[in-house]
C-alpha cells in the first residue's frame, strides 16, 4: 500500500488504519482454562438489599 499524501484528512487516516486492521486479521489465541476441582461452584451473584414499596406492611 502506498504511503498517505501529505494533505490527508484524518477520517481518511482513520479509515486507512481500520482497513489495514481488517486485512491483517484477528489472530488472538486463547488459553484453555484448567480446572482444578472435580466439584462444580456457582459463582456468587450481587444479592441487593430490599427496598418494599410501603414501609407499613413489612413489619
Amino acid at each position: 500500500m502506498a504511503p498517505p499524501k501529505a494533505g490527508v484528512k484524518p477520517t481518511t487516516k482513520k479509515a486507512l488504519n481500520a482497513k489495514k486492521k481488517v486485512v491483517k486479521g484477528n489472530k488472538l489465541v486463547h488459553k484453555k482454562k484448567i480446572r482444578t476441582s472435580v466439584h462444580f461452584r456457582r459463582p456468587k451473584t450481587l444479592k441487593t438489599p430490599r427496598a418494599p414499596n410501603r414501609e407499613d406492611l413489612s413489619r
